[in-house]
């Protein structure tokens, strides 16, 4: 009778060990809310100006610089890897054009870097 409590209590310890184990080893990525746009030249509105007909962002001098820090740090993580400038070209007043897939890969890199990556 002694021996089948042993077992029992031997059962139960290696459940909360595969437990604990299990557990510890989860790793949750952290949940990213943005409450509201940064500001860009005194405006808030990060940089994003709004869309061409064709699709493209219009963005500032500051967003491009953004887009190009997180090419650097995360272009590689894309299948075709993304590079400084790619899917730039220069628009008016100052201001630029990101056509749609690099804009969604800007977005995409944009929270990888808030979430930790």
């Amino acid at each position: 009778m002694g021996g089948v409590k042993l077992s029992n209590l031997a059962k139960g310890a290696a459940e909360i060990l595969v437990a604990v184990v299990i557990l510890g080893c989860t790793v949750t990525p952290r949940i990213v809310n943005d409450s509201q746009p940064s500001f860009d030249e005194g405006k808030q509105n990060s940089g994003f100006l709004g869309y061409t007909a064709d699709g493209s962002a219009v963005i500032t001098s500051n967003a491009l610089a953004r887009y190009n820090a997180l090419c650097v740090r995360y272009g590689t993580n894309f299948l075709v890897p993304v590079r400084p400038g790619d899917g730039v070209q220069p628009f008016t007043n100052g201001t630029f054009l990101i056509d749609a897939q690099h804009n969604v890969d800007a977005q995409k890199m944009n929270r990888w870097l808030k979430e930790g990556r």
